[in-house]
């Protein structure tokens, strides 16, 4: 029983309300397996513990789980309210030192940190190298996080032409496409960045896979005609203009191309 109520504590936590059925069936067969004679005539110790332990459970909840989202959440509030950037950097380090795992800070202080670099030249390079470090340390195995950290080093290196940046958004790309290996649009932004790199090959040799994946997705919204790859070099705040061709043109001539 003890079990079982701190498996229906976790999905209800997860779940978000008792009118779920998985947490409504969980609590039904409690109620079924309970015997309520015996917890009368039992002994009052085994109740104490049963009841100190889920007590525990709810600290543990609360410190481990519950209090760095809200911790976080003031800092996300704090830097929205911020009158300079001085004070935006520092919710934001607040914030991620709150909880760690959270992608919004990281990725908000690595595109600040971007702009200042590229626009108003008030950082330096390394420190946004180290913003794109810490913001892969958040989720490693995230791939919207390795698009991200690729997209941004590509603007870096349509700023500096440095071979690092172009090297970089390349590994964060190639790990995009390990992370999820049948999606189309993982390879063909591999494919774009190759293409930057002047890698025909290899760049023809992802824009076939992301051709070939492409039918191979249901929903109308990912397939590569409704998509785009040429902004990806684009820093992340500016709208890509339009009249660029979509995904799938462009694949369709990397290709063309190398073969030519």
């Amino acid at each position: 029983c003890l079990l079982g109520a701190l498996a229906l504590l976790i999905n209800l936590s997860a779940a978000g309300g008792i009118s779920f059925p998985g947490v409504a069936c969980s609590m039904w067969c409690l109620l079924a397996l309970s015997d309520v004679e015996q917890v009368r005539s039992g002994s009052k110790r085994s109740l104490s513990i049963v009841l100190l332990a889920m007590v525990l459970f709810a600290d543990v909840f609360i410190v481990t789980s519950l209090r760095p989202i809200l911790e976080r959440n003031r800092h996300m509030l704090e830097y929205g309210n911020a009158q300079s950037a001085r004070e935006a950097t520092t919710s934001l380090n607040r914030a991620i030192h709150a909880d760690p795992r959270a992608p919004a800070p990281a990725r908000l202080l690595a595109q600040m940190t971007l702009r200042r670099w590229v626009d108003l030249r008030e950082e330096g390079e390394d420190r946004f190298r180290e913003a794109l470090d810490q913001m892969v340390a958040t989720n490693p195995r995230s791939q919207p996080t390795r698009v991200s950290v690729g997209r941004m080093s590509l603007t870096a290196y349509t700023v500096t032409n440095s071979q690092s940046w172009i090297d970089r958004a390349i590994f964060e790309l190639e790990t995009s496409a390990r992370l999820n290996p049948n999606y189309a649009m993982s390879h063909a932004r591999l494919a774009w960045a190759y293409h930057l790199a002047g890698r025909a090959g290899e760049a023809s040799c992802a824009a076939d896979a992301a051709l070939k994946l492409d039918p191979m997705h249901k929903h109308e919204e990912h397939k590569l005609r409704q998509l785009q790859v040429e902004h990806l070099a684009d820093p992340p705040w500016v709208s890509p203009p339009q009249g660029r061709t979509n995904a799938e043109q462009t694949m369709e001539r990397l290709r063309k191309t190398s073969r030519e």
